[in-house]
């Protein structure tokens, strides 16, 4: 991150403070503004990269096996592993859903063979379009003006 950082204030490194100070302001103004205008062309319920993930790991369904105990707790075995998944609480043994706040691909093959296919309510509310795109001034991300001096 500090790398990146770094590469993005290059040319205004060697300059005083306040001119250093100014350049990064305007930077954070372009940047806002870009991620609004791609923001709004966002169309589905989820951030595109968490559709295109959806749609990854639904295609890998087959390799496993469910064992399903309730509506929504099963047991998901895959060749070498096996994990408990609970809908409810968006619990998976494996951790990666409550890390990520994205399913799992145990959860994934669960999800796919219940009546519960609605994917967005299992997917983290960070990861919701309406966060980026909303028109509240108290819940929009990139709405947050960058004053012009």
């Amino acid at each position: 991150m500090s790398e990146s950082f770094n590469a993005w204030v290059e040319e205004a490194r060697n300059k005083p403070v306040v001119d250093l100070v100014d350049m990064i302001r305007a930077k954070i103004m372009e940047q806002r503004s870009q991620r609004n205008v791609i923001s709004s062309s966002w169309r589905g319920q989820l951030v595109p990269h968490v559709e295109e993930y959806i749609r990854d790991i639904t295609t890998r369904k087959e390799h496993f096996i469910i064992r399903q105990s309730t509506l929504t707790k099963a047991k998901v075995e895959g060749l070498h592993e096996r994990h408990a998944v609970d809908l409810e609480k968006k619990d998976c043994t494996c951790g990666v859903w409550q890390k990520s706040g994205m399913p799992c691909i145990h959860s994934a093959v669960f999800i796919c063979t219940t009546q519960h296919s609605l994917w967005y309510t299992y997917v983290d509310d960070h990861y919701h379009v309406y966060r980026y795109i909303h028109k509240s001034l108290t819940q929009h991300s990139y709405l947050c003006v960058v004053s012009v001096i």
